[in-house]
């Protein structure tokens, strides 16, 4: 890492600009992880979305005919969707403006605020990435390379992939819930990578070994603790019943999820069992069936059971695009109407 060439620590190279103005995407089509139940196909809202106000970085660069180095020309450009999602509200300032030959390359980070810098050679994203970051935001990327001989694209065509997996845990009462009901009082997910770094450099496909997670795993991450009788979740008879306020996507560092030496990725909760004061805490392994790695671009539902003498947990795997949503993913198309 430390023999990379960033051109991210110095401000963009001033270029001679003559042509149109240099444009991103046409529209913004971007539900990417709707909430919904393990049987339903419709969306009742979406833990990522891009919105008015909300804001992708550009960083970019220009290679004139005939020369060797690039010309840094986007650093961390914040492109913010304005009022509408209608192709003239994608903005930036100040603008910048095609030349008529040479060669481009962009590429493009959300959320903007991502920690990232532009290496060269090739020109490539190297994001940090931190799952103890309490904004926990899902992380995607794009990349376009563009010549430009007298004529240029209408709009930079940048198609977003996602860089994490995400995650989530669903409780269901196993027994009687008139005699019995169980209350979640605490939460967190034990002996993960949580730290990282990801290196894009790839225009579309996007997969684990782009991810250089640290060596050590953390003890805890996403803890949450009821502080009181209100805040505890009383858990339901089905899975497909479970409260939308609770039902949360973790996005989190693509990695294997098998134990490693002493430490065995789990998750750890505690209930209230029919109000009774005192919780108990729960410890079981992550389910290694039908995987034993988190892949970029893939969501898992780890669905547990709760029972009076046994706790189960399985896991359900699907695709991210596999998910029916109201609007494409985060996909940019240049030249249409």
């Amino acid at each position: 890492m430390t023999a990379l060439l960033l051109l991210g620590c110095v401000e963009p190279t001033p270029v001679e600009e003559t042509g149109d103005p240099i444009r991103f995407g046409i529209s913004a089509m971007v539900q990417t992880v709707p909430v919904k139940g393990l049987n339903d196909d419709t969306p009742s809202q979406s833990s990522s979305f891009l919105f008015a106000g909300s804001q992708f970085g550009v960083y970019g660069s220009y290679l004139p005919p005939s020369e060797s180095t690039p010309q840094l020309i986007f650093n961390k450009q914040a492109v913010t969707c304005q009022e509408d999602n209608s192709q003239e509200n994608w903005t930036y300032e100040p603008v910048r403006y095609w030349r008529k030959k040479g060669t481009y390359k962009f590429c493009a980070v959300y959320p903007a605020n991502a920690t990232c810098e532009y290496g060269s050679g090739p020109e490539r994203l190297v994001i940090k990435y931190s799952m103890h970051d309490p904004l926990d935001h899902d992380l995607m990327a794009a990349k376009a390379d563009i010549t430009v001989d007298n004529s240029h694209p209408d709009r930079v065509p940048l198609e977003f992939n996602h860089a994490c997996a995400a995650v989530r845990f669903l409780f269901k009462n196993g027994v009687d819930e008139s005699t019995t009901t169980y209350k979640l009082n605490s939460f967190e997910l034990q002996y993960l990578q949580t730290i990282g770094v990801f290196i894009y450099d790839s225009n579309h496909e996007i997969s684990i070994s782009d991810w250089h997670p640290a060596f050590s795993r953390a003890a805890s991450v996403f803890e949450w603790t009821a502080e009181n009788d209100e805040q505890r979740i009383l858990i339901p008879a089905t899975y497909e019943e479970y409260a939308e306020d609770h039902t949360q996507w973790y996005y989190v560092i693509p990695q294997e999820v098998k134990a490693s030496g002493m430490f065995e990725p789990s998750v750890n909760f505690s209930v209230l069992v029919n109000d009774n004061p005192n919780p108990v805490y729960t410890t079981i392994p992550l389910v290694t069936d039908p995987v034993t790695t988190w892949q970029p671009g893939y969501l898992y539902t780890y669905c547990i059971r709760i029972q009076r003498s046994q706790v189960t947990i399985s896991l359900m795997v699907e695709p991210w695009d596999s998910y029916k949503v109201v609007f494409d993913d985060f996909i940019f198309f240049g030249n249409e109407d």
